[in-house]
């Protein structure tokens, strides 16, 4: 199964929200499942990271 998370606000300041989204990520990953977690960035390109947990697409957006 895929499983996505999408969020509008993620940074390595945000915190709870960054972290709980990561570690529900290892868990789906450690059970089997497709993990992604779509994000917003200030980029004016769609980037795609590879992660231990899974995939990560950034998608442009306006800054908040």
């Amino acid at each position: 199964m895929r499983i996505v998370q999408v969020a509008n606000f993620y940074s390595q300041a945000s915190g709870g929200l960054r972290t709980t989204m990561e570690n529900l990520a290892h868990g789906y990953a450690g059970a089997g499942h497709d993990s992604v977690i779509i994000v917003p960035t200030e980029s004016r390109s769609l980037t795609t990271e590879s992660r231990p947990w899974g995939e990560l697409i950034r998608v442009p957006s306006r800054a908040i």
